[in-house]
């Protein structure tokens, strides 16, 4: 058992294997890959290094699968996910432990995306196809790491709802949080495992927030705070760019500057940490503070972190005079995942919502993802939609069936 494993309540979580077929194996080749935690460097296990072979058997096995679990009733399917939800919640401060380490985030966020992740089980069973509307068959979903069991919960969560099988592939650096959910997905009932089909992407963005000078000071400090340090600033809806109106932003910037200064940086899994390391990504933040000259006030359009999704801890701050002018400017990139912004304006509320080119938009608030609403963006930010009923689509295709030359009279014999 490695070292790691024993610190969990439930050791059996934490698994050093893929599973494939129904059975955690080793990869054909034999090879395996190292993760560390990011906080202290050390070791916390290995996985299979696993190539082609290996994805053609689980694509095989999911495949098989599919004729068994597209032919269970919408109620079967939703007992087995209901008892997932069950056990993630159950198992929620092991999964946290788990996230802790392999991600770096603090203990408290690890265990809330434990929580989220359970949240997409209890959303979807309810989902099943409406009339005529089959599943697609087998789904291949990739996941990355700064959410390793939200992300991966999001998508097998709708994919098996509409009754399609998945072969997910979880980020190399953080492995054992999607294992974890396998584990309990199969403790849950799920079965054991055509072609891949629709291709759904959620990508990066590059996130505006608007202060308005009618916004509550606090709210938006708070919401800033919530938006742009998640996870220590490394989640594609991340506010990037904060935007804060001439008449506000000095009273706003010495705001975020003074609740910034409470934070304690430090391992994760330490009490009272409240922002984890950098998972990766850190010689893009240096380029970018390099860049922009300051941490970070007054900041230009020209200045790379403008530019570029910074995926850190760093808030950039600039001015703006009108809406006409904010609105360009947030509009001005080829991404368009979250936009976020504060005021008291109805009248502003709905104008600069429905002009944003944003998949989302969250009004005088820094959360931007429920699993009850559809998540997803527009332009260079990808297609299609994940969460809630939206969720379900994209694993699903309709059929027409168009019917004539029945005889309606019923006949009482031959």
């Amino acid at each position: 058992m490695a070292p790691f494993a024993a610190s969990l309540d439930d050791p059996a979580l934490f698994v050093e294997r893929a599973y494939i077929d129904g059975a955690w194996t080793h990869s054909k080749s034999g090879e395996t890959f190292t993760i560390r935690n990011p906080a202290t460097d050390e070791l916390l296990g290995s996985c299979p290094e696993c190539n082609v072979d290996d994805l053609e058997a689980a694509v095989r096995a999911a495949a098989t699968a599919f004729n068994t679990w597209r032919a269970e009733s919408g109620r079967a399917r939703a007992r087995i996910l209901k008892k997932w939800f069950d056990l993630i919640t159950q198992h929620r401060v092991d999964i946290g432990r788990i996230i802790t380490a392999e991600n770096g985030k603090a203990r408290p966020d690890a265990e809330g995306e434990a929580l989220f992740s359970a949240s997409f089980f209890e959303c979807n069973p309810s989902a099943r196809a409406q009339v005529l509307r089959q599943p697609v068959g087998v789904c291949g979903l990739i996941t990355p790491w700064n959410f390793p069991m939200a992300m991966a919960a999001r998508k097998v969560a709708a994919a098996l709802a509409a009754g399609c099988t998945v072969v997910l592939k979880s980020d190399g650096l953080t492995p054992f949080a999607a294992n974890a959910l396998a584990v309990l997905g199969e403790r849950a009932g799920l079965p054991g495992a055509g072609s891949l089909k629709k291709l759904s992407l959620e990508l990066g963005g590059n996130a505006p927030f608007i202060v308005f000078d009618d916004a509550d000071v606090e709210v938006a400090v708070q919401s800033a705070i919530a938006s742009k340090f998640k996870v220590t600033g490394q989640t594609c809806v991340c506010a990037n760019r904060i935007f804060v109106q001439e008449g506000i932003y000095e009273r706003f910037a010495e705001r975020l500057v003074a609740e910034v200064a409470k934070f304690r940086v430090g391992n994760g899994a330490d009490e009272g940490v409240t922002h984890g390391p950098l998972t990766t990504s850190v010689a893009k933040v240096e380029e970018h503070v390099q860049d922009a000259l300051t941490v970070l006030g007054d900041v230009d359009d020209s200045m790379k972190v403008m530019s570029e999704e910074t995926f850190g801890p760093l808030a950039a701050l600039t001015k703006f005079t009108t809406e006409d002018e904010v609105v360009a400017r947030a509009n001005s990139v080829d991404v368009g995942l979250a936009a976020y912004l504060v005021t008291s304006d109805l009248g502003r509320y709905y104008r600069v919502t429905e002009r944003l080119d944003y998949g989302m938009v969250a009004v005088n608030t820094g959360v931007i993802s429920d699993s009850a609403a559809p998540f997803g963006g527009i332009k260079q930010s990808g297609f299609g939609r994940e969460g809630s009923k939206y969720g379900c689509d994209d694993y699903m295709v309709y059929k027409t069936v168009i019917t004539g030359g029945i005889n309606t009279v019923y006949k009482s014999g031959p």
